[in-house]
């Protein structure tokens, strides 16, 4: 079929084919670039723009002859004709619409050739060649890593990697032709830091495994997203453990990943893993923590239970019989049944078909017996004989004991069952289920048993990633009404002396929900004073500058426990990150967000000034959102109006709105000046954010799920049930949802914290 004529726009809305910004010495210029995943390639080029229906692509784009051009393929003709030339590229392979890109603008670009000889290049603004260096080593040595680990090479001749200036994602998979935010493709070696390292290596892993799975083989229809999204997340971790096993990343990816997808899908308003989807809008919303990080548990555990080997096995089963095919969740089941010998389907439908997923009551009814019951989790605490209770779990549970060498595997079936305990397990002075933590599930301990894994943890028995996982679960089931919250600020206690970066993180998040639902409460000061104790040794024994020899972790932990020694304001650690503040330039990369905010909390207009001016000479965009995030610190009304104005003005991009929103939305005072704002300006933010429902639902749930009443839960969802969000209702109603559960957490523990701080 021949199609005359097709008109498209050339938009700035960072969806379909769209103009970004940049600058070269001061003048402002654009360059073109595409952004098709979901359903925008219909914006660029007649098709039919759904997943399974696939095709060959040949592109040919006239640009300027002083302007790069870059599509999926290499060139392979150039004709000039005055100003400007045609590029004609290779045909691609059968591929999706949605994978297709071309882009024309200004770069520099460093490349290499991995042991395979694929060429990579990656292509960075102008005079940030050096910027590439890091992200082209951890890509060329994915890309071999991936080859050998699916045994099928990568198809193409080349793969670029671009940083683009504005881009609404983190980053997108096309095929060759792979496209980034700054933040997720440059390093500095001057202003980047370990986490800043950390997040170009994990996204650029993430995005290389999509060139299988995604590309190479497609989900049938967007129901199946987890395919993509949830593979790419498990094995983007695999890669980046296998370049930096020095980073502990499974320990990580329970912090980053696992506990991410326990909040979402501890909500009603949650969905499967498999959801049906009708339209763009339903699509968009499924890119969540269910889609990525769920499915990248799901697969972990089975990866568990099947043994790596058989695992690795079925993978490439996958992979090979639905190459340049679309596939089905059924059709990974099938191979991994292939590989293993285990009927997975029947093990895993459960995991992916229903929303949410189980608490596990825990006790020991003798030494040589364990008693457990299932039900669903639910972060309301109406989980347990209600409506939405209607689903048992199969659940492989890993057990794990002070003299055993490995796991030993305990089945639960059924709603409640007495599990007789192996030898190696009976009478043992402490017993941690979900040992390891691949089970998608939380553990609600006995007193018993709670206490002495509590004694576990004081003495370092415990393996890190299970002292993670026991007060990451504790903390869930003290929000849920399971135990006191009072049990969990006890149990934080036990972690005085953790030394890990990755246990210190998920703790870290847990007491600061605590400190956030109380911030209002006219004891908010006695539970700061409580939180800044947790703290004070670890922060006290890293200090504030870099040891020889010390490792990336110790950096990360440095880095956090000053951060949340100022969250909760220790007297000495603000008044030394105040002076440093001084000298910024000479700052660690890692400590400078803290830095700033405090400065900006504590140091009145001429800190405010000084950090806004940071922002805007920054030349690295890390370094920009560092002191734009910095200046929603700020104490004052005036001052944080001047942020939500300059929020909207031409000197933030529109991918970086989220930041400053979310800054200013994270204190009392800000939440309301924000809200107010978004109810005045309602309009602006739904014409601004037109072509991109993701980022809409993710501002206004960043402006309006830190409420704490069901006064304010009422008003939020009385204004967009006047005032429609399209695209971002699934988001809304997950937002109401938290806001009522913290409130009703409030009201139900007010008085057990009350006594908690007392007896102190």
């Amino acid at each position: 079929m021949a199609i005359a004529s097709f008109e498209g726009v050339l938009n700035d809305q960072m969806a379909g084919f769209y103009r970004s910004r940049y600058s070269v010495e001061g003048e402002e210029r654009f360059m073109a670039v595409t952004q098709f995943e979901p359903t925008d390639a219909r914006r660029a080029f007649p098709c039919w723009d759904e997943p399974s229906l696939k095709a060959t692509f040949s592109v040919s784009l006239t640009v300027p002859t002083n302007r790069t051009a870059l599509g999926n393929m290499p060139a392979e003709e150039e004709q000039v004709n005055g100003d400007l030339k045609t590029i004609r590229f290779g045909r691609t392979p059968i591929m999706s619409t949605y994978l297709v890109a071309f882009l024309v603008g200004e770069f520099d670009v460093v490349e290499d050739v991995t042991k395979e000889g694929v060429v990579m290049k990656v292509y960075t603004p102008l005079g940030k060649a050096d910027q590439g260096k890091f992200a082209l080593e951890v890509g060329k040595n994915t890309l071999s890593f991936y080859t050998d680990y699916f045994a099928i090479p990568y198809p193409l001749p080349c793969l670029a990697m671009v940083a683009i200036s504005d881009f609404s994602a983190g980053a997108m998979e096309n095929w060759g032709l792979v496209t980034y935010r700054e933040t997720a493709l440059l390093i500095d070696s001057a202003t980047s830091g370990v986490s800043n390292k950390q997040r170009v290596a994990y996204v650029v892993a993430h995005e290389l495994a999509h060139q299988w799975f995604g590309n190479l083989v497609t989900m049938e229809w967007w129901k199946e997203l987890w395919l993509n999204e949830g593979f790419a997340t498990w094995v983007g971790n695999l890669a980046v453990d296998h370049l930096f096993p020095a980073w502990d990343i499974w320990t990580k990816f329970s912090s980053d990943y696992f506990a991410r997808a326990q909040q979402l899908d501890s909500l009603r308003s949650s969905h499967p893993i498999e959801v049906e989807v009708y339209s763009s809008d339903e699509i968009n919303e499924i890119f969540d923590a269910i889609s990525y990080c769920k499915g990248a548990a799901i697969i972990r555990m089975i990866a568990s239970v099947l043994g790596l080997d058989a695992f690795k096995k079925g993978l490439q089963i996958y992979l090979k019989r639905h190459q340049y095919g679309n596939a089905v969740t059924d059709d990974l089941w099938q191979a991994l049944q292939e590989s293993s010998g285990v009927d997975v389907k029947s093990l895993m439908d459960v995991w992916t078909k229903h929303t949410g997923y189980p608490v596990l009551h825990a006790a020991l009814s003798s030494a040589t017996t364990l008693h457990v019951r299932q039900h669903r989790f639910l972060s309301s605490g109406e989980g347990e004989g209600g409506e939405d209770d209607k689903t048992i779990w199969r659940c492989s549970v890993p057990a794990l004991a002070p003299s055993q060498q490995s796991m030993v595997q305990l089945e639960l079936k059924d709603r409640e069952a007495d599990i007789p305990l192996p030898a190696s397990l009976a009478s043992a002075d402490w017993l941690k289920l979900n040992a390891g933590q691949s089970g998608f599930f939380r553990v609600a301990y006995s007193d018993e048993m709670l206490a002495k894994l509590c004694t576990a943890v004081e003495s370092a028995q415990l393996p890190p990633i299970d002292r993670l996982g026991l007060q990451g679960d504790v903390f869930a089931l003290a929000k849920a009404g399971v135990v006191p919250t009072s049990r969990a600020l006890r149990t934080a206690r036990a972690y005085v002396n953790e030394c890990k970066y990755p246990v210190w993180s998920d703790l870290a998040a847990s007491l600061h929900k605590v400190a956030h639902v109380w911030s209002e409460e006219p004891n908010s000061s006695q539970l700061s004073a409580f939180l800044r104790g947790i703290f004070a040794p670890i922060t006290a024994q890293l200090g504030w500058d870099a040891k020889e020899g010390e490792s990336d972790l110790d950096v990360l932990l440095r880095a956090l426990a000053i951060s949340n020694s100022l969250r909760y304001e220790n007297p000495e650690v603000i008044t030394e990150a105040r002076a440093r503040f001084s000298q910024a330039s000479s700052l660690a990369a890692d400590l400078r967000s803290p830095v700033y905010r405090t400065a900006v909390k504590f140091g009145a207009k001429h800190a405010f000034e000084a950090v806004r001016a940071m922002y805007r000479s920054a030349e690295n965009h890390s370094e920009k959102l560092r002191a734009l995030q910095a200046l929603g610190a700020a104490p004052d009304e005036e001052l944080l109006r001047a942020v939500l104005d300059m929020t909207f003005s031409d000197e933030v991009r529109l991918q970086d709105v989220f930041y400053p929103l979310a800054a200013v939305s994270a204190s009392p005072k800000g939440r309301a000046l924000a809200w107010q704002y978004l109810q005045d300006n309602y309009e602006m933010f739904l014409e601004r954010f037109k072509g991109s429902s993701f980022l809409l639902g993710r501002i206004l749930s960043s402006i309006t799920s830190g409420f704490v009443s069901f006064e304010k839960a009422d008003e939020v969802e009385a204004f967009f049930k006047a005032h429609p969000a399209p695209g971002a209702e699934r988001s809304l109603e997950q937002t109401l949802e938290s806001i009522r559960g913290n409130a009703a957490w409030l009201e139900r523990d007010r008085q057990d914290v009350r006594a908690f701080l007392a007896e102190l």
